[in-house]
């Protein structure tokens, strides 16, 4: 019995033994599993940093690039094949020594001058962008604008503010495009087009996608502007109180005294809102815009036809909504005065307006056809000879169109105040990337820059501020290199 009893407790023992022994190995493979999970986590984790400063990295080489481009424009260039306006694309992988083998990052800069300027474009040109839509048209206008009043098709707070979770109009600018995924009406699908999509998008979401409509993300940005200085940064001449005497120092080399003086005529002609015939300086005589050809005023003959390509485009003109920048006579009516060469060569150093910005303005290197077909006096066969013209060489300044024999004198008139090609907002969207296959791990930063160009002076006005380097031209005279600082308004990590 005594027998039984001690070998029942060694069993026991033993059992009690073994169950330790099992919670032991257990709580032992607990902690290692954990051990080892935190450690694959830490690692995780060292490798997002690793990628996300790599990406920081790539972000700021990228503002470099642009600081330092040696363009005086900014234009596509060769990996803008996805349709976006790519004007910058860098990949670590073509420099090995810019990170070590495994990791690296790649930039892509989109010119947001290359869409319309959600809070500068007016009724007129938003509804040739979206013709089938009026309804879209009514609500981002009464999204942005200040009164309580609903359009036809529009909304304002009382609709807003039944919503769930309900919220408030903007009623002033819009602050970034993905605001507009607020704005009754408009649908992830309808913002981002099929590419654009969430991965998490449901297929209910994928079918409202309307393939034939171009998505609201590629036409829309935001804070696009150019500062009202030519391309070397030198302080425009502005023809609202230039002189002849100031135009000749500034353009002796282009311009003869009757030119200048004729432009210092029409300036004061058009301050006074009449931009028609100016006053010949020889004869006094009245003049007729300049021949394309000759560039030679001719003497207007009594009811004589205006010649083709010549058209004031008085009756368009009363229907062009204002222009950026806000000048009643923009620059491009010298045609009255001058030849199409003459105007090219100097466009760019001249200007009607004060501001010393000009915001809404479509970068003519970048858009895409369907923006430029609906800017005034474009159309679609225009706009098409446009982008194959910079395909080939792209424009250096807005008066370089004058150059385009497919773009009529009337059409340059009404267009080129809407157009720049010095972009200046610009997105750059940089990826970091660590490891390979299943370890690998990406991140991505997304950032939005300003490109400010120094004012300096101008030969017409020797008492600006700032100073540019100096260099010399093909033609052995001295020019300037444009002179940039680079701003961080917009800062993202993925």
């Amino acid at each position: 019995m005594t027998l039984v009893r001690r070998s029942r407790q060694r069993g026991m023992a033993l059992l009690a033994t073994l169950v330790v022994l099992a919670i032991l190995i257990a709580l032992t493979a607990s902690l290692a599993f954990a051990v080892r999970t935190e450690s694959l986590l830490a690692a995780g984790e060292e490798r997002r940093v690793q990628a996300q400063w790599l990406a920081e990295s790539g972000l700021q080489r990228a503002v470099l690039q642009l600081r330092d481009r040696p363009e005086r424009y900014i234009s596509l260039v060769a990996e803008a094949d996805s349709g976006q306006p790519v004007v910058l694309h860098l990949d670590s992988t073509d420099e090995p020594e810019l990170a070590p083998q495994g990791e690296g990052f790649t930039v892509e800069g989109l010119d947001e001058s290359a869409r319309m300027d959600i809070n500068e474009v007016p009724e007129q040109l938003l509804t040739k962008l979206l013709p089938q839509e009026p309804e879209l048209v009514d609500a981002i206008l009464d999204w942005r604008d200040t009164d309580d009043l609903p359009r036809a098709e529009g909304a304002e707070a009382d609709y807003y503010t039944t919503l769930q979770p309900p919220h408030a109009p903007r009623n002033g600018p819009v602050e970034t495009v993905e605001e507009l995924l607020l704005v009754k009406g408009i649908t992830p699908a309808r913002f981002f087009g099929a590419t654009g999509l969430s991965p998490l998008a449901d297929q209910s979401e994928r079918e409202q996608v309307d393939p034939l409509l171009t998505p609201l993300a590629e036409l829309f940005s935001v804070d696009t502007f150019e500062d009202n200085v030519d391309g070397a940064g030198q302080t425009r001449i502005d023809l609202t109180t230039a002189t002849a005497q100031a135009l000749l120092q500034a353009f002796g080399d282009d311009l003869t005294e009757a030119e200048a003086t004729s432009i210092a005529n029409w300036a004061k002609e058009s301050a006074r809102g009449n931009a028609g015939p100016t006053t010949d300086p020889n004869t006094g005589l009245p003049t007729a815009p300049a021949s394309p050809a000759s560039g030679t005023p001719a003497m207007p003959e009594t009811n004589a036809p205006t010649p083709p390509g010549l058209d004031t485009g008085a009756d368009s003109a009363e229907a062009d909504p204002t222009p950026p920048g806000g000048a009643a006579k923009p620059v491009a009516g010298l045609l009255r005065v001058l030849d199409r060469a003459k105007l090219q060569k100097i466009y760019d150093r001249l200007t009607m307006s004060s501001d010393q910005r000009v915001l809404g303005l479509v970068n003519l290197n970048t858009a895409a056809p369907e923006i430029l077909a609906v800017l005034p006096g474009m159309d679609e066969a225009t706009a098409q000879a446009v982008v194959q013209a910079r395909e080939q060489t792209p424009f250096e300044t807005v008066g370089d169109l004058l150059g385009l024999t497919e773009v009529t004198n009337e059409q340059f008139e009404r267009v080129a105040p809407w157009l720049t090609t010095r972009g200046q907002t610009v997105k750059l969207v940089a990826t970091g990337w660590v490891g390979q296959g299943q370890e690998a791990v990406q991140r991505r930063v997304t950032a939005v820059v300003l490109v400010e160009m120094a004012r300096t002076a101008s030969a017409a006005d020797p008492g600006a501020a700032g100073t540019t380097s100096a260099e010399t031209a093909t033609d052995g005279q001295e020019s300037t290199t444009p002179t940039r600082t680079v701003r961080l308004v917009y800062h993202r990590v993925d």
